[in-house]
């Protein structure tokens, strides 16, 4: 048989493998284009916007799926899910007229009213936030209420479970919240996924209640791939609360001294300001279980600590974090000093340090030296370097990881939060932050910097070197890094 003759008698074949690879090409450029409206409307930078069109255009039917899972930051079922739940009206201490309209702004982007602290302690050593926080759980008589993004497996998680339970038995109302991812990200074994839900049976066996936050296989109510709740908060009888970077495992905290532990930072709040945190619980946690309570009646208290707490996440499209820190760097005037583990920032997050280094301000920024997240170290690259060569002051902790997240400004405020400098703690994830309207909290903060400074170096250009195949791949994840 010829060739021809051949070529002739697999004609069908061939015709129908070449149209269905045409269609299948082209079926995914009409997906893409019947996605597109979400996208233009949902992705709140244009960083982020370009990012996933490049995604898009390049792998249409791979980067429909993956924005569909990973890209979506508005979830109207979130916000329909959200009660309009409003922080007591409360006395506010008194503030300077600078200092009251950042306060002020804030206010009506994301931030509860400033309210006073009665008593704010602030930890940086994993062995005293690892007995503050038992003995905050030991201390509870009516509730405890507990958000935590990662609750590991392993001995602390273990003693937290154990003491939760102890409580419930004794008859105090005991509500334990963790992200579904962070669920995940806590076992220390793959093969302990099939005993996720038997780790905390002794808490629901007890009379406690468990939840978990945004599943991610879909259900009847809201459920994510990506968006996640990364706060970390304990809440005590409406009276105490602890807040900050710290999950609870023994990476962060423990009873005996670790060298290999991260360095991060809590604080422990008392006073009404815990009626802003339990407000935000309440919201989450209705989002979780559907259940909707109001927040209890808290006492007046106008002596103490200035503190403003602040929510961010994909149900408030005000960016609440990353304005913080713009209105602080542009409020300030002497000294900048933050810390944070992961450095991808916005473009107008970068904007802001870079204008104040040109402003006169000295700008320190702690990085790790090498971080937990490799691909994250490789994208901040060329952002550090471009705020070396205007002027900020980045400076590599070298000793371990540093998983802190606070900042001081001018030793007038500061800040602790569960938000990392990076995209997706600014857009996606559901974050909070304490803002400090007081000196003495802003040096002790300062402090903290400093001691961790005295094991970090200060980077050059020279740390950060950059050539052909280089540059293309810092080029490229300069350009993905809204989707780190």
């Amino acid at each position: 048989m010829g060739v021809l003759e051949q070529l002739s008698e697999n004609l069908p074949v061939l015709t129908s493998a070449i149209v269905g690879f045409w269609a299948f090409f082209l079926s995914g450029y009409l997906f893409v284009l019947l996605l597109l409206p979400r996208v233009l409307s949902e992705q709140k930078t244009a960083g982020g916007a370009w990012a996933w069109l490049m995604l898009l255009f390049v792998l249409p039917h791979f980067g429909v799926v993956t924005y569909l899972l990973f890209g979506g930051r508005h979830l109207r079922l979130i916000e329909r899910l959200y009660p309009d739940l409003k922080v007591p009206a409360l006395p506010a201490p008194p503030l300077d007229s600078t200092l009251s309209a950042a306060a002020n702004n804030l206010a009506r982007h994301g931030g509860a009213p400033v309210l006073t602290a009665t008593r704010v302690h602030m930890i940086g050593d994993g062995v005293e936030a690892y007995e503050a926080i038992m003995a905050l759980i030991d201390g509870a008589r009516e509730r405890i209420d507990v958000s935590i993004f990662i609750l590991y497996q392993d001995e602390v998680g273990h003693e937290v479970v154990r003491r939760l339970t102890k409580k419930a038995e004794e008859g105090v109302e005991v509500r334990l919240m963790v992200d579904a991812a962070g669920m995940l990200l806590g076992l220390k074994r793959f093969r302990d996924l099939l005993s996720i839900r038997s780790f905390t049976r002794p808490v629901r066996e007890a009379g406690g209640q468990v939840a978990t936050f945004l599943p991610m296989l879909p259900r009847k109510r809201a459920w994510s791939v990506n968006l996640r709740n990364h706060r970390k908060m304990i809440l005590v009888d409406d009276e105490r609360a602890m807040m900050g970077g710290m999950n609870l495992g023994a990476e962060y905290m423990g009873a005996a001294p670790d060298a290999a532990r991260w360095q991060d930072l809590i604080t422990l709040l008392e006073g009404p300001v815990v009626a802003a945190m339990q407000t935000i619980f309440e919201e989450d946690w209705h989002i979780a279980t559907g259940e909707h309570r109001p927040p209890p009646t808290y006492s007046h208290a106008i002596n103490g600590v200035p503190v403003q707490i602040l929510a961010n996440g994909p149900a408030f499209y005000s960016d609440a974090f990353s304005r913080l820190t713009q209105v602080a760097l542009r409020e300030a005037r002497q000294r900048v000093a933050i810390i944070t583990p992961y450095y991808v920032p916005d473009q107008a997050l970068q904007a802001a340090l870079i204008a104040a280094a040109h402003g006169g301000v000295r700008v320190d920024l702690m990085i790790p030296a090498v971080s937990n997240h490799r691909s994250a170290d490789w994208a901040r690259r060329v952002f550090v370097r471009e705020l070396i060569q205007e002027g900020v002051n980045v400076l590599a902790y070298q000793p371990g990881m540093v998983h802190a997240k606070c900042a001081v400004i001018d030793e007038t405020l500061g800040w602790i939060s569960s938000a990392n400098l990076d995209m997706r703690s600014i857009t996606l994830n559901f974050e909070i932050a304490a803002v400090f309207y007081d000196p003495d909290c802003a040096r002790e903060l300062l402090s903290y910097f400093e001691r961790l400074a005295e094991d970090a170096v200060t980077l050059t250009s020279d740390d950060l070197p950059t050539s052909g195949s280089r540059a293309i791949g810092e080029g490229l994840l300069r350009l993905l890094s809204p989707l780190i």
